[in-house]
């Protein structure tokens, strides 16, 4: 089952990555350009709340990419859980200690706890 849904994200994220360079993928600058708080904002909206990172992603396609993201990046890992707090947890109460890093910030500090 992990191996359909890696195979299956890297395909969601490799397709909008090809016409253009990784760093430049509008998922991928969700976490990198902006706060941490507006990726919380994303991934706590409905469908009437969902915040426009405009472009080619349309909201649903933000929300399933921002999700898609953050367990990439947890998958990538090797799962990061500490005891019973999941990343998506400690990516929350990292951005309410600090509201300026990005989201990429706190998925890096992550790696290094």
């Amino acid at each position: 089952m992990r191996a359909i849904f890696g195979a299956a994200l890297a395909t969601m994220i490799a397709g909008g990555a090809l016409a253009e360079s990784y760093e430049d993928h509008q998922g991928v600058r969700i976490f990198t350009e902006r706060p941490c708080g507006y990726v919380l904002a994303i991934l706590d909206s409905d469908e009437t709340t969902l915040p426009s990172f405009g472009g080619a992603l349309s909201d649903v396609g933000t929300f399933a990419i921002t999700t898609g993201f953050i367990l990439g990046f947890d998958y990538a890992n090797a799962g990061l859980w500490d005891g019973d707090t999941s990343t998506l947890m400690r990516f929350r109460a990292a951005c309410e200690a600090d509201p300026l890093l990005t989201g990429a910030e706190i998925l890096r500090g992550l790696t290094a706890d």
